[in-house]
């Protein structure tokens, strides 16, 4: 991963929270794997974890309080690891939209409507998010603060369930736009998925160019393409394969390993042109790894292990129950 300029680790906190004092182990071993940022996943429909000075009554089980989380920065930095918040700042909302300001509620999903929103239009919408994207930027003292705005169902609104879709774009681009101009205005620099800029690529002229797009496919059969276009339309562009997502949620195979080898490849800018930005996040690896022992009928595969080192107490755990496999080198990522 030597070649790579940001080599990234997304922890999804929000949809699996562990011990705090996993995260403060893990932290060396993401040095020791070669991981120079990580990438914390704080808020979706499942919980939030993080207490909010603006809206604590949102933290879950478990969360952090800003001294905590001041002190897991802290010590990622000795590290030598940046952190950044990921805020979803449209979609993945039912747990805002639960609050009273918006009816209270969760909208649960269904085969009809998958995803949902925030009502951007709503009175209470940017208020709340002025709060907690300022509550982030006061805790976090790196440059990005990531805002989500994928998988976004604006048909869940109301107000939007007769708006034909080819003017839904525009309502997501100007909601977009306020959401990467408030956090600028905090000092810091917007991130996003890219789903959203792909599915309608007339939106990418509209975004200013220091945005810095997620691109996250994770299926094996990567095709260069999108990062191509998002580096051609002027962003800085991160791609993001997945050890784990919602069709793989333990163990991880082959296609897995063929999506992160394929994205890789793509990102490390095989053609010499400069054109690529060698930059790569790994998404959704699971935080519950020291629990998988009590919880996986098979053995779990351990990649990047590397030699001579100690193993963390998770996979000690899993070595002893019979289900862990090491297996050196695939680019330092730990992959179960």
């Amino acid at each position: 991963m030597g070649k790579l300029a940001t080599r990234g680790l997304m922890l999804d906190l929000a949809r699996g929270m562990e011990r705090q004092e996993y995260y403060f182990d893990l932290l060396p071993w993401l040095r020791e794997w070669g991981y120079n940022l990580l990438h914390l996943h704080l808020i979706d429909d499942q919980g939030c974890r993080l207490v909010f000075p603006s809206r604590p009554e949102l933290a879950s089980a478990g969360a952090f309080d800003p001294g905590q989380m001041r002190r897991l920065v802290a010590e990622a930095r000795r590290c030598g690891i940046e952190v950044i918040p990921e805020i979803e700042c449209l979609g993945h909302a039912s747990l805002l939209n639960a609050l009273p300001c918006f009816g209270g509620g969760r909208r649960r999903r269904s085969s009809k409507r998958p995803f949902n929103a925030l009502d951007p239009e709503h009175c209470a919408t940017r208020p709340l998010l002025e709060g907690l994207l300022r509550d982030a930027a006061a805790i976090f003292p790196g440059g990005i603060i990531h805002v989500g705005l994928d998988e976004v169902g604006l048909s869940s609104v109301a107000r939007y369930r007769t708006t034909p879709k080819d003017r839904l774009w525009r309502v997501f681009t100007e909601h977009a736009s306020w959401v990467h101009d408030t956090v600028r205005r905090l000092g810091k620099r917007p991130a996003m998925w890219g789903d959203h800029i792909l599915s309608c690529r007339q939106m990418a002229a509209l975004f200013e160019k220091d945005l810095i797009v997620f691109d996250w496919h994770y299926r094996p059969g990567v095709d260069p393409e999108s990062v191509d276009f998002l580096t051609s339309a002027g962003f800085e562009t991160w791609g993001a394969p997945a050890t784990v997502w919602w069709q793989v949620r333990l163990a991880s195979g082959p296609p897995v390993f063929q999506n992160i080898q394929e994205f890789s490849g793509i990102v490390r800018d095989p053609k010499g042109d400069g054109h690529r930005q060698h930059r790569l996040v790994f998404v959704a690896v699971p935080s519950g790894c020291d629990r998988l022992a009590g919880c996986v009928g098979g053995r779990a595969v351990f990649v990047g292990l590397g030699t001579g080192g100690v193993l963390p107490k998770f996979l000690r755990r899993l070595l002893r129950a019979g289900r862990l496999l090491s297996s050196a080198g695939f680019g330092g990522a730990p992959v179960f």
